[in-house]
């Protein structure tokens, strides 16, 4: 692989392409009195537009300054092997986040996934043993599907529905079934409006315009969400406790669990967890994306429905049918590439460092991005074109391919995704034909979203599956980020 800067062996700096040595990479300017502010401001308002325009316009690697800058951009494999596998200089959470007290909001944030160290290891160790082991796969699929089918019961023929919302219920039903053992609708849904409630908060400029907590402030209602959502899951945590039951759902059995050394979860650490794990919004992003995708590439729809009728009969796929169902598996990847959920992610130096030809201080934030890196000619051929085929022949590494994160702060529930979007796409593609309204404006959600998701709606138009494939004009973001002609 060919890229345009490479790592020297020995001393782990870039050479090539005009920064050899200690030549640093050019970069954004600061603004006249108020500095990096304005840039930085930029970036949180719409991370993927940002990225996409520091790549094209400054390289592989660039920083907000040359002195000791404290925020970098970095995009090449052989830069991603580093920062994702030596988690000792490169924490996914700076120093001021490592002791944040026991407030609903932090208790929220705090999963493994924002954890380093020892911390993380024991909670990694409790996952893997109770919530995310290979005797609940079966269970798995037998939830999504009965969730899956029920859903679709309910549309019609000829009816618009929005596909977001649609598939962002379906997602939360399964989830509230497996993680949490809920299943009774009116629960189900009082949970949904508590979900979407607090991401609407979270997520408005309103709320952290004036992030103080004192009355009638958008931050202070906020807050509030938040505090609904960490009782709700400690009321469940206390009703499993006092069961002592066999564990039938995640949350269950992370109580159970223990490590090695017979360690247990807290109940500030099970609700960070299972909030964490409950939140299927990756999933829902990758369904929604890589169903937008195949309704504007008719050839691979059809395709792939004559793959799942020949195979399935219209029947769900078990996990067995599953590996022998090659265009599904090809498609999931290349949706995944196109539109990764996890579009950027962040690393923080744990001490000062060199970094290419950068000297980093403590606390410099380093982003990398598989939107970015996914997109690179010098690893995919004609990268902003949906080409499922392209994976029968390319085999790329973590540092080139890594929707759901790297090797050691992956999303914790990438199988169990992975293995939802394959079995809703089988069941959906089969039975019903969908088509997607012509010129809607698809854009993407920004502002402070470190995930690619539709902004608004998708519309479609669902039918039996009468195998008339076709596509539809749009407008919008999503004509910068996929190549649609």
């Amino acid at each position: 692989m060919q890229t345009s800067q490479t790592i020297n062996r020995r001393s782990g700096s870039p050479t090539g392409s005009g920064i050899a040595g200690k030549t640093i990479p050019k970069g954004p300017s600061p603004a006249p009195i108020l500095g990096w502010t304005p840039q930085q401001n930029l970036f949180w308002r719409d991370p993927v537009g940002y990225v996409d325009v520091i790549y094209k316009k400054y390289g592989l690697l660039s920083a907000l300054g040359s002195q000791s800058p404290r925020w970098v951009f970095s995009f090449a494999p052989e830069y991603n092997q580093r920062l994702m596998e030596d988690s000792e200089n490169f924490h996914v959470s700076s120093r001021l986040e490592w002791n944040v007290p026991n407030t609903p909001l932090a208790i929220l944030r705090w999963s493994m996934g924002n954890r380093d160290g020892e911390d993380y290891r024991m909670r990694r160790q409790i996952m893997t043993s109770s919530a995310f082991n290979h005797s609940w796969v079966s269970r798995w699929r037998d939830s999504m599907v009965s969730v899956t089918e029920r859903t679709i019961a309910h549309w019609r023929e000829g009816e618009v529905i929005d596909l977001h919302e649609t598939i962002w219920r379906l997602i939360h039903a399964f989830s509230m079934k497996v993680t949490l053992g809920v299943e009774e609708p009116q629960e189900v849904e009082r949970i949904y409006k508590v979900v979407q409630d607090l991401f609407a908060r979270t997520l408005s400029f309103s709320t952290w315009v004036f992030p103080y907590d004192l009355p009638g402030t958008p931050y202070r209602r906020m807050l509030g969400t938040v505090a609904k959502m960490v009782n709700t899951l400690q009321d469940l945590i206390t009703e499993k406790r006092a069961q002592g039951a066999e564990p039938t759902d995640m949350l269950a059995a992370m109580i159970a669990a223990r490590t090695q050394k017979g360690e247990a979860l807290s109940d500030y650490e099970l609700i960070s967890e299972i909030y964490d794990v409950m939140n299927h919004e990756t999933t829902m992003s990758a369904l929604v994306w890589t169903l937008f995708l195949l309704m504007q590439h008719p050839t691979v729809h059809a395709d792939l429905v004559d793959e799942l009728t020949a195979a399935l009969h219209g029947e769900a796929p078990t996990i067995q049918d599953l590996e022998r169902l090659p265009l599904l598996d090809r498609v999931v990847k290349e949706g995944l590439r196109l539109m990764p959920p996890q579009a950027f992610t962040r690393r923080f130096t744990s001490k000062p460092l060199s970094y290419g030809p950068y000297e980093l201080p403590e606390g410099a934030m380093i982003v990398l991005s598989s939107f970015i890196t996914h997109r690179l000619p010098s690893i995919y051929d004609k990268p902003l074109r949906f080409c499922p085929q392209r994976w029968e022949t390319i085999t790329p590494g973590f540092t080139k391919y890594f929707p759901f994160g790297g090797p050691k702060h992956h999303c914790f529930g990438q199988m169990l995704g992975i293995l939802e979007v394959k079995i809703v796409l089988a069941i959906l593609l089969q039975r019903l034909g969908m088509q997607l309204l012509p010129n809607q404006r698809i854009d993407r959600r920004t502002h402070n979203l470190l995930l690619l998701r539709p902004k608004g709606e998708v519309n479609i138009q669902v039918s039996k599956q009468n195998r008339q494939f076709r596509s539809s004009p749009v407008t919008g973001q999503i004509l910068d980020m996929v190549d649609l002609t």
